[in-house]
């Protein structure tokens, strides 16, 4: 029996007064989900304890490892994305291109979400340009993301410059719904030679990349286009090992570079998909569910969340169930389907927390249960670990 990961991003949330009090799950019109929960079993998912966990720690944790016996820097994903070659020792950093003002105070920590393709890359080329002393390469991969690695001998054991996200003492990131609106400082989280130089290097690369974002052509022309300009690298999430895990029997469905860096660096054959063409997605995981285990990721809901804009997620849910469920042609006979999400990103915080997530498990001999798919409902069901879902869901089925 194959099967079918359906991981909606950050897609759990908590009660909004916009909707009733209604959760966007709850509130939305979706009766392909609902008839598939009719028949399944649900569960209540914590994905990483008391952590409110990034996307990385959430995708591993539901492909079944644990986070806190095997952590992997999220960077280093991001790095094996773009194909680039990678050295154990380098340093990968994940970055994302901010706002900051004179003071230093950050506006916005994705440049207002609308930095093009083409400003991105000038803005790449110039950073590439910049003489620090050490090697490195910056790739701007989507949007306002991007990785930079530093070639030589370093620790990953630092703290993030970007103050939404800083390590806990076992080096994962965690989300904050309150921070300091600067750029943190990045310390070293041990005390010997080498992360001391890690994170001064760090530093430096911040301070002298950041002016040459404040002077560059593309932000004075976003500037007087009355656009935020992308005046600051906000830097989390190092590694400097890459991981190599068997998952060749998968087929991993994605279109944005952590869950593409995941695939290559775990040996699942690779779909890359454009975001949102939700319909040609189901048609592609309709047709390599035939031939190996799929997991595909849909990131609509999550963005949502980040913005507060709890109409918006609704809407992403109910597009989802209709143009991806609504055709996602699976014989459920010889398929074993999980539908959950990654981690919850409640509107209200605009940011990931850790609050609990629902995950369905419905196919093989499964029928009957009468479930609904959403928070209230999973509330009332048992709590699992995200790691133990899938062995849970070959039990079961």
């Amino acid at each position: 029996m194959k099967t079918l990961l359906v991981t909606l991003d950050g897609v759990a949330d908590r009660p909004c007064v916009q909707l009733g009090n209604k959760t966007p799950l709850e509130a939305a019109k979706k009766p392909n989900l609902n008839r598939l929960a009719q028949n399944s079993v649900l569960f209540n998912t914590c994905i990483a304890g008391e952590i409110a966990p990034e996307s990385d720690v959430g995708v591993l944790s539901l492909l079944g490892i644990n986070p806190f016996q095997k952590h992997v820097g999220r960077a280093i994903f991001e790095w094996l994305s773009t194909g680039r070659r990678f050295e154990n020792g380098w340093l990968a950093l994940r970055a994302n291109f901010a706002t900051v003002d004179k003071r230093g105070k950050i506006l916005d920590r994705r440049a207002g979400r609308s930095l093009s393709r083409f400003e991105a890359k000038q803005l790449e080329q110039e950073i590439n340009a910049i003489k620090l002393g050490t090697p490195f390469e910056f790739v701007a991969t989507s949007g306002h993301r991007g990785v930079v690695v530093f070639k030589g001998d370093f620790s990953k054991h630092i703290q993030n410059t970007d103050p939404a996200y800083q390590k806990n003492k076992k080096g994962i990131s965690n989300a904050k719904h309150k921070f300091a609106s600067r750029v943190a400082r990045c310390t070293p989280l041990s005390s010997d030679s080498k992360s001391k130089k890690t994170a001064a290097l760090v530093n430096a690369f911040t301070q002298v990349v950041n002016a040459v974002l404040e002077k560059s052509e593309v932000n004075q022309h976003r500037k007087k286009r009355g656009q935020l300009a992308a005046t600051a690298l906000l830097l989390r999430d190092g590694e400097t090992k890459s991981p190599r895990e068997n998952y060749s029997e998968w087929t991993i469905v994605a279109g944005m570079p952590l869950e593409i860096g995941i695939g290559k660096a775990f040996q699942m054959n690779m779909v890359k998909i454009a975001e949102g063409d939700y319909k040609k997605i189901a048609a592609i995981v309709g047709s390599e569910i035939k031939k190996r285990n799929v997991y595909v990721h849909l990131k609509g809901p999550d963005e949502y969340g980040h913005d507060g804009d709890v109409f918006g997620k609704k809407r992403s849910i109910e597009a989802i169930d209709h143009l991806f469920f609504g055709n996602l042609n699976v014989d459920l006979s010889k398929t074993r389907i999980v539908v959950t999400g990654d981690h919850a990103t409640p509107c209200e915080l605009k940011a990931h927390s850790n609050d609990a997530v629902p995950a369905l498990i419905a196919g093989g001999k499964l029928k009957g249960q009468k479930n609904g798919f959403d928070e209230p409902s999973a509330n009332k069901q048992k709590t699992i670990v995200a790691w133990k879902l899938l062995r849970t869901a070959a039990l079961l089925t």
